[in-house]
């Protein structure tokens, strides 16, 4: 007969083992949330950041979910859905690891911005990171979307605040 030892198998897909002398195909349980387990894990392994992962028995990265445009997260091994960008940040792409600044001429007016909006004719936005735009100053105007300074009204002409001259 044979009388070989029997085999030591791996962990199951989605479980880990991190002590020895396990007895069972889920080791010592399933993976825990924000990581994954492959088989045979002895460490249930983070998702990386712009992930995350809220439930347990995650058995590979792909199983990791992305953070949605509009949030991000800059740490390994999350739980939890990504967060929103603050107010004058924006992220455009799945899984970011963290929000950009709107830039000048934009602005970026809610959480969860997903791409910045260009100021309105008549307004400017000369610093990056903002979540509204500026009115031009009596004597300015601005007939363009998207600009960081108006233009003073040139000598002969006038202004009316409303107005784009």
């Amino acid at each position: 007969g044979d009388f070989s030892a029997p085999e030591c198998y791996p962990c199951s897909a989605g479980y880990y083992g991190n002590r020895s002398g396990l007895t069972n195909s889920s080791c010592d349980g399933a993976c825990k949330r924000g990581h994954f387990c492959p088989k045979g894990t002895a460490e249930p392994l983070p998702c990386a950041p712009g992930f995350y992962m809220p439930v347990i028995g995650a058995a590979s990265a792909e199983s990791c979910l992305p953070c949605s445009p509009g949030t991000s997260q800059s740490t390994a091994g999350a739980d939890r859905p990504c967060d929103e960008c603050p107010p004058g940040t924006f992220a455009d792409q799945l899984n970011a690891t963290s929000c950009t600044d709107c830039p000048a001429g934009r602005f970026c007016p809610n959480a969860g911005t997903v791409q910045p909006l260009d100021c309105a004719a008549g307004q400017y936005q000369n610093l990056t990171g903002q979540a509204a735009c500026v009115q031009c100053p009596a004597g300015e105007f601005q007939p363009e979307r998207g600009q960081t300074s108006c233009d003073l009204c040139a000598a002969g002409g006038y202004c009316e605040v409303t107005d784009d001259c």
